[in-house]
């Protein structure tokens, strides 16, 4: 989640440091692609297209 209170004004973005990362194993995930800009915020997150074709 976004949480830091530091705002880049030019932007209105804000960015957290990853504390840590952790294998949970596998699930199902899906893949979300927005037209135009390719970025979106989902819950929360700020997310870019990743697909490639």
């Amino acid at each position: 989640m976004l949480t830091n209170k530091n705002i880049n004004s030019f932007s209105g973005i804000l960015w957290d440091p990853i504390a840590g990362i952790e294998y949970l194993g596998e699930e199902q995930v899906y893949d979300v692609e927005i037209e135009g800009a390719h970025n979106f915020i989902g819950n929360g997150i700020f997310a870019h297209n990743t697909y490639a074709d």
